[in-house]
């Protein structure tokens, strides 16, 4: 429809105040979140429903060049009303999302706010629904950014990774193998919970070590494969293995130097230095092992002094085997 003068000034107050007003939105999502707000009423979802519409039409009218601006915070904060449980607000909250879309997708040139997105989608509190949406937006941003932001962003997306949905886990592990090359290694104990911190918990440990093995045992496919034997699987993993490595990259980006060079990626982040750390053990039945591949004391402190590698070689063992193969 066409605008009216009335919505026109207010498109043309500037970002300053159409942020206000997204603080404004924000404070409802929280408030929806916690229960003390119950937007089942009528007045509430009439008031919302206002709200988005507006903001449904100032993205409309937004230039291509300013959306990044407009997006933050309005994309976290428009993902947050996914919580809701009224069907209009989110009919209007997925027609937003759908024009945002195809305007996305079709100019990558937009920047996307990443941080606030991977502080949503970490957050316990966030609704399965608007979880998803922030992975699929992290994933499409990310694919834009600058080595420096995603080795900065995707590391704590990471974290609880074993606890999340198998497709979740596929999404988070194919962003783990777009950075790995760009990934801060820790010089130190002391630095893995903020640089890395999916390796200081057991389970997350466990899976993206299976994950690496996996991947250095990854065999490219054959170029022009037979209609007979396009499914299977490289040699020594199984379908599903193999398509958490593939993900969703073509063949050409798993094979040759492309593949070679994330495996390399893989074998400096096995090789990395922790600076004698002790190392977490995911299974109750091995023994406890330092970094450096000894016993550890009974306070968890390595036995001997020295720099050590990030992984212990009773971790590691497999890795090696397969990427000298």
């Amino acid at each position: 429809r066409t605008p009216s003068s009335r919505e026109l000034r207010q498109q043309d107050r500037g970002p300053s105040v159409f942020t206000a007003e997204w603080l404004g939105l924000s404070r409802q999502v929280v408030q929806l979140v916690v229960g003390r707000r119950h937007m089942s009423t009528p007045g509430a979802n009439t008031a919302l429903l206002e709200k988005l519409e507006k903001a449904e039409l100032r993205i409309g009218l937004c230039e291509d060049s300013k959306l990044a601006k407009l997006l933050d915070p309005a994309l976290p904060n428009i993902i947050g009303f996914l919580a809701t449980d009224d069907a209009a607000v989110r009919a209007k909250v997925m027609a937003i999302l759908t024009h945002l879309n195809k305007r996305i997708r079709g100019d990558s040139s937009v920047a996307l706010p990443l941080t606030p997105l991977a502080k949503q989608f970490a957050n316990p509190a966030t609704a399965p629904m608007a979880s998803n949406f922030c992975l699929v937006y992290l994933e499409m941003g990310l694919g834009r950014a600058a080595p420096a932001q995603r080795a900065v962003v995707v590391p704590p997306l990471l974290r609880g990774i074993a606890r999340r949905g198998a497709a979740q886990q596929e999404t988070l592990l194919s962003l783990l193998l777009g950075s790995l090359s760009e990934l801060p290694l820790p010089g130190s104990h002391a630095e893995l919970e903020g640089r890395l911190p999916f390796l200081t918990d057991p389970a997350d440990r466990a899976l993206v070590l299976e994950w690496l093995l996996d991947l250095l045992q990854f065999l490219p496919p054959p170029a022009a494969p037979a209609a007979d034997r396009s499914a299977e699987p490289p040699p020594g993993l199984s379908a599903d293995a193999a398509k958490r490595v593939k993900g969703r990259l073509s063949h050409e980006e798993v094979r040759g130097e492309l593949l070679a060079a994330k495996k390399l990626a893989a074998c400096r982040l096995l090789g990395a230095p922790a600076g004698g750390a002790p190392v977490p053990v995911a299974s109750s039945d091995a023994p406890a092992v330092t970094a450096a591949g000894g016993p550890a004391t009974a306070a968890g402190s390595p036995s001997a002094g020295g720099e050590g590698p990030l992984f212990s070689p009773l971790e590691t063992l497999p890795h090696w085997l397969g990427a000298s193969c």
